[in-house]
């Protein structure tokens, strides 16, 4: 399954779990992919927002990812 196609089973709403620690375990395809669709779901009028749930922290270049297509979300930690 390409990011893309995983990007599309991931609905508005929905918590996202991503390995984490850094950019050496941070997802790198599936940040992006989510942010396309984000955009295109946004341009659509149509809200995307979704929990992350994250082992650690996740990359820089994974957030500005997200943060560039004005994706919402809620970073969960283990003592929230």
């Amino acid at each position: 399954m390409s990011a893309d196609e995983a990007a599309e089973i991931i609905q508005h709403d929905q918590m996202v779990a991503f390995s984490g620690f850094t950019p050496a375990g941070s997802p790198k395809a599936l940040p992006a992919a989510i942010a396309r669709r984000a955009g295109e779901l946004h341009r659509a009028q149509k809200p995307f927002q979704i929990r992350l749930l994250t082992g650690a922290s996740i990359s820089a270049a994974a957030d500005d990812a997200l943060s560039a297509a004005a994706v919402s979300y809620t970073h969960l930690r283990a003592h929230e």
